[in-house]
């Protein structure tokens, strides 16, 4: 259990660290004692595990590592950013029925997360149908810039392959995505209150990448 627990707190997920990660069940001990803290260890490890889904993966080490809750703070960073969405997404919620459309944006955004993830990007959150991905915080990626437009370029790519170009021809849409990159100086970290908060970046250079994706639907790209 102490091992675990260890390595738990690395976030390794390699079968020895979050429970249930290897796909086996755990093994409870008869001691009582022993059992409740077997329990109660894999109820906090699925916590843990859950949390790295709504918050990038190194910030939950850093608050593990730190031993503290979080505060609000930023802190300037060098970063590039993306924001894409789908083109024409609303008139496609008034065709599509709600369970149809689901599977749609279920399909579409584990390709594109993939695609910002295999870049070393960061999927910092989704916005209704808009993905918005960082690279340079919470850790540096190193040529920031460059892995953001190759991600922009491998999102476009998927919207014309299997699986998100048959699910989206099987449902009768044709798929068509806008794409916004900027890079800068801009302030990372968590904003908020002190009783909800979220880990973002703001700044010019921020709001510059969502308007360059909005000018796509100027020019028809």
């Amino acid at each position: 259990v102490s091992r675990r627990m260890k390595l738990t707190s690395r976030l390794r997920d390699d079968g020895m660290g979050l429970a249930g990660a290897d796909g086996t069940e755990p093994v409870l001990s008869h001691m009582t004692e022993i059992r409740e803290l077997q329990t109660a260890y894999l109820a906090m490890s699925t916590a843990i595990g859950s949390f790295t889904r709504y918050v990038p993966r190194e910030v939950v080490k850093d608050l593990i590592a730190s031993g503290q809750l979080c505060e609000i703070a930023m802190a300037p960073h060098h970063c590039a950013i993306l924001f894409s969405d789908i083109a024409g997404f609303t008139t496609m919620c008034e065709r599509v029925p709600v369970g149809e459309l689901s599977r749609l944006v279920s399909v579409y955004f584990d390709r594109m997360s993939a695609a910002v993830m295999d870049h070393d990007g960061v999927v910092d959150k989704f916005i209704g149908d808009a993905v918005m991905a960082v690279w340079g915080a919470p850790v540096a990626a190193g040529h920031e810039e460059l892995k953001a437009v190759m991600a922009a370029l491998a999102m476009l790519r998927e919207t014309r392959v299997d699986p998100i170009r048959g699910t989206f021809d099987e449902a009768g849409e044709l798929l068509r995505i806008r794409v916004g990159v900027a890079s800068g100086e801009v302030l990372a970290g968590n904003m908020g209150c002190q009783a909800r908060m979220n880990y973002t970046v703001i700044g010019d250079d921020v709001n510059l990448a969502a308007r360059l994706e909005s000018l796509c639907r100027n020019f028809g790209v």
